[in-house]
């Protein structure tokens, strides 16, 4: 009787055992099926989804040039960007050398970064294998692209890029609503009526503003107000027209002394110069007579431009920014004349002893 008990008992429990270790079997079963489940969604979920891994920042200059909907080129295969000079790079709309028709796209805009033979080889390839078949183009034809002036393009380390990308920009003198980026340049410039391209487009001008009604009449006093001549003009004929004669008596008449003469700004809006020498010590030759915004207007070292010490550092701070790619050391000295001693004048300008 008590070996009955006995294999009745060892008969439960193996049962239970074996139970519990299925039991035990089972959920670790059903976890592998649910992980092997998981990475199949995520594999697929990979397949299916688009690559964010790259990168994300916006173009703004396909965005302009509008978006063609034909299908890019193959852009798998590393491309040689080597150049030795900037005027080898250049924005280029035959991004790759088609191989058969299966290879080939349509068209859009400049935009992309090549050098100008790596360009000129690839509209070989692209006119020789797809210019005579047009079976290739989508819906019958390539949409034809709206496009804008493109953006300049620079030689630093060997390598063409994109110049804009390491633009430094200057801070702007003029109201947000005048404030525009001209097509195929990198800064936004002034775009109101004090815009310029060089110095000799401004002046000093004696009216500070332009009134429309005699509650805005203002004295004019010294030429202080850097204008274009175009706007001092509008200026002294809006005064004339709404500044009466009781009003115009009582402007004092004022002895003036010789003032720096405005200068074209960064900003491309006439302005003050912004540096000033207080004496002949504090001036001298820059080797730079500008300060580049971006790397393709680096350029080699001159004979020297006539300016204030503090005007030459704030651009030779700005080509060490701009320009830390830029071969100096392949740029040839330039035949250079002894320059004459400078002085300082009245106005706060450097200029030469012989003027």
């Amino acid at each position: 009787m008590k070996i009955f008990w006995l294999c009745v008992y060892l008969l439960i429990t193996s049962a239970a055992c074996s139970e519990n270790t299925i039991g035990v079997h089972t959920q670790d079963t059903v976890d592998a099926a649910t992980d092997q489940d998981v990475a199949a969604d995520a594999s697929l979920d990979q397949n299916t989804q688009p690559d964010l891994s790259g990168d994300m920042t916006a173009d703004t200059s396909d965005m302009q040039n509008g978006d063609l909907g034909a299908d890019a080129p193959d852009a798998s295969q590393p491309v040689d960007l080597s150049c030795s000079e900037h005027a080898e790079c250049g924005r280029c709309v035959f991004q790759t050398a088609p191989k058969t028709v299966a290879d080939c796209y349509c068209t859009a805009c400049d935009t992309a970064v090549l050098p100008v033979a790596v360009c000129q080889a690839n509209q070989a390839e692209w006119e020789r294998v797809c210019g005579s078949d047009d079976s290739w183009q989508p819906n019958g034809a390539c949409p034809q692209a709206r496009c804008i002036a493109p953006k300049p393009t620079a030689c630093i380390n060997e390598v063409c890029i994109d110049a804009c990308a390491q633009a430094i920009c200057p801070a702007l003198d003029c109201p947000l609503n005048e404030q525009t980026t001209p097509p195929g340049e990198c800064c936004a410039r002034c775009s109101g009526p004090n815009t310029c391209e060089n110095d000799s487009e401004c002046s000093m001008c004696s009216y500070p503003n332009l009134p429309t009604q005699p509650s805005e009449c203002q004295c004019p006093i010294c030429p202080t107000y850097p204008t274009t001549p175009t706007e001092c003009q509008a200026r002294t004929a809006a005064f004339t027209t709404h500044c009466d004669a009781d009003f115009q008596a009582t402007c004092p008449v004022a002895r003036c002394l010789p003032v720096a003469p405005a200068t074209c700004g960064d900003s491309g809006y006439c302005e003050e110069p912004p540096f000033k020498c207080q004496s002949e010590t504090d001036c001298g030759y820059c080797p730079f007579a500008v300060a580049p915004t971006n790397p393709s207007e680096c350029v080699c070292d001159g004979c020297g431009t006539a300016m204030s010490t503090d005007e030459c550092t704030a651009i030779t701070d700005q080509v060490n920014a701009v320009c830390a790619g830029f071969d100096f050391d392949s740029c040839l000295a330039p035949p250079c004349a002894r320059p004459p001693a400078l002085t300082c004048d009245l106005g706060g300008v450097c200029v030469s002893v012989l003027q």
